[in-house]
């Protein structure tokens, strides 16, 4: 378990205040846009996905060490105005034990996060079955990121993008049409036709419409969720 510097307990904020192609999504209450505070006083910012029990499944590069201070989870943020129903800070991360880092072409990059209340809304965990794709098969893939201009999305977009070459642990899509840019990491991958979660989105080389890469998504968990947080 990674604990934040501050070691400060979760809790709930009140609401305050990119995909590349694809089109603008106007109802995704699973998706979360998380933004981590670092010690230096910068931010970098995350996708993630909701899962039933209050758990938010992201990548493991955006919450590893070096060291953060918090973690601020908004939940369905359709639009950086409205920044979604409901706001969390959040102190600690689980990351995957099997974890690699970037060195080791981030092997495994998968997290938990666990809000402090369950808020509903949140995907339910797929069996292993579920999360298997076949070549070909299309992905849809959803973000806030960087957009060409260098700033992030005003707007939550999605895109479908076939899924090019299948590994153990790692799944490249092709992203000749679009695809997802930096701060898209950590954000959901779902299978088109049934809108199960299939990957974590890790990152990407060569460039936005190059080779894209996932991690499959933890289904193992669905049965030990609570024990990986124990962990």
């Amino acid at each position: 378990m990674i604990r934040s510097a501050s070691r400060e307990a979760s809790r709930r904020l009140d609401p305050p205040l990119a995909i590349m192609g694809g089109a603008v999504s106007e109802t995704a209450p699973w998706f979360v846009r998380l933004e981590i505070r670092h010690p230096d006083g910068s931010d970098s910012h995350c996708g993630g996905t909701l899962m039933r029990g209050g758990w938010i499944v992201t990548a493991a590069h955006c919450v590893a060490p070096p060291g953060w201070l918090w973690i601020e989870a908004s939940l369905a943020p359709e639009s950086r105005a409205s920044w979604g129903v409901a706001r969390y800070r959040l102190g600690e991360a689980v990351i995957h034990r099997l974890y690699e880092g970037r060195d080791s072409a981030y092997r495994q990059d998968v997290a938990l996060l666990r809000l402090p209340e369950d808020p509903g809304e949140g995907l339910a965990w797929p069996q292993a079955p579920q999360t298997e794709l076949e070549p070909g098969e299309a992905v849809r893939v959803c973000g806030m990121g960087l957009e060409a201009s260098g700033r992030l999305s005003e707007r939550l977009r999605c895109a479908d993008l076939p899924a090019a070459e299948i590994r153990p642990g790692a799944i490249r899509l092709d992203g000749a049409q679009g695809g997802f840019r930096q701060a898209d990491s950590g954000g959901p991958a779902l299978r088109a036709s049934t809108g199960t979660p299939v990957g974590v989105i890790s990152h990407f080389e060569g460039g936005a419409t190059d080779r894209q890469w996932l991690t499959p998504f933890p289904a193992k968990w669905s049965a030990g969720v609570s024990a990986a947080w124990a962990h």
